[in-house]
């Protein structure tokens, strides 16, 4: 690889780039791989969807080889493609977060608890849950940019527990806000299974 420069309109992304361009995996001067190619394209989307860019996506990203057959060497010019939706990708920011964990039957329908807590709004179907404890498992935060690594973290740290059957998250978004909706059911103190 002779040289390797990046295209892009959108400043931001050419800043993060920037500030990761140690960790590349594609470098001046090393041997061409095409390996090195797609997995620097998923290094690229993480860096982005862990800074905002929440619908962003490595199909964003192109490469185009410029050969030299003579001098055996090549100039690799990535580029970021603008969004098909708007003009420029945008960084997305957490609005606000919801809590449910909805009941196990139609018994406890009508019996709902809500609260809120460090700006998460809760809603339980029984008073047995430490609004502070789940608070502290929760890594995303109102008013921060959206991170995929923190809600994967969110997830892992709800299911650590072992009161929940499954976490699932999932997130509206209106411009370029997002809400984070967190929908839990509780594991069941006694349960058959047949496998």
């Amino acid at each position: 690889l002779d040289s390797v420069f990046t295209r892009s309109d959108n400043t931001e992304i050419l800043k993060f780039l920037e500030q990761t361009s140690r960790n590349s995996l594609i470098k001046q001067g090393e041997t061409y791989n095409q390996d090195n190619i797609g997995a620097e394209r998923n290094r690229i989307e993480e860096v982005l969807k862990n800074n905002g860019f929440f619908m962003f996506s490595k199909s964003y990203i192109n490469y185009i080889a410029y050969q030299d057959t003579s001098a055996k060497t090549i100039r690799l010019e990535q580029v970021i493609q603008k969004p098909t939706f708007s003009e420029k990708h945008e960084v997305y920011t957490i609005d606000s977060i919801t809590f449910r964990i909805n009941p196990p039957n139609d018994e406890y329908a009508d019996r709902r608890i809500q609260s809120r807590y460090h700006g998460i709004d809760l809603s339980f179907y029984q008073d047995r849950y430490s609004a502070k404890i789940l608070a502290s498992r929760i890594q995303l935060q109102e008013g921060s940019s959206y991170s995929r690594t923190k809600a994967i973290e969110t997830q892992r740290l709800l299911n650590n527990l072992d009161l929940f059957r499954f976490v699932n998250i999932t997130f509206d978004t209106l411009g370029t806000s997002l809400t984070a909706n967190i929908f839990t059911q509780p594991n069941q103190k006694y349960q058959l299974t047949i496998s």
